[in-house]
């Protein structure tokens, strides 16, 4: 069972996520790259939750918009 927590507040999804996944919640990827020419940070959110995807590599997830919005302050 993965439990899904808040990448800001660390606030816990309900347990029924998978089949119930919220409104409230967003989902997305936080993606960093390097090469020997570049350095590339990516940040994306999906537009409704994916259950199935919240275990992939660079997930991110937030309770709420304002935990979204501190992250991408944190990370400009």
């Amino acid at each position: 069972m993965v439990v899904v927590t808040c990448d800001v507040c660390g606030a816990k999804a309900s347990p029924n996520t998978e089949k119930k996944a919220t409104s409230d919640w967003i989902q997305g990827w936080d993606l960093y790259t390097e090469s020997r020419n570049s350095v590339q940070h990516s940040i994306r959110f999906l537009d409704r939750w994916d259950a199935r995807r919240v275990a992939e590599f660079g997930a991110i997830h937030f309770c709420s918009v304002a935990c979204k919005d501190d992250y991408l302050k944190k990370a400009a």
